[in-house]
């Protein structure tokens, strides 16, 4: 079982964006005739990019402390805003940045859906 991501205060919503990409295998032929093919029984495809402002330290540390360890490749646990339901994501990106004077910070996470076995 995965681990669960429970970040320290929710996700900013503020230019959310939840991009959802059907997985289609798609054959030309002439007369620009096609025949298309889901990918997969799950070929729906999901990306998110989060954000959280105003972080503390400690905060920040917590949200990159899960993350960085799973190296991009290993999955958790994460509802995102919008759905009902925890999915599989990882999180092959993450940029942090100071706000005020460093005293306070701001992280973005990109995640991908994954639908492990």
């Amino acid at each position: 079982m995965a681990d669960a991501f429970t970040p320290p205060k929710p996700a900013s919503v503020s230019g959310y964006n939840y991009q959802e990409e059907a997985g289609v295998n798609r054959a030309q032929f002439e007369g620009n005739y096609s025949q298309r093919s889901g990918s997969g029984p799950n070929a729906w495809q999901g990306r998110v990019k989060l954000s959280w402002r105003n972080l503390t330290l400690v905060q920040l540390d917590a949200i990159r402390g899960f993350i960085r360890p799973r190296n991009g490749r290993a999955a958790f646990l994460y509802q995102v805003p919008g759905t009902s339901a925890p999915e599989l994501w990882t999180c092959p990106n993450l940029n942090v940045r100071p706000e005020r004077n460093k005293q306070h910070w701001a992280i973005a996470l990109d995640l991908v859906r994954e639908n492990d076995l």
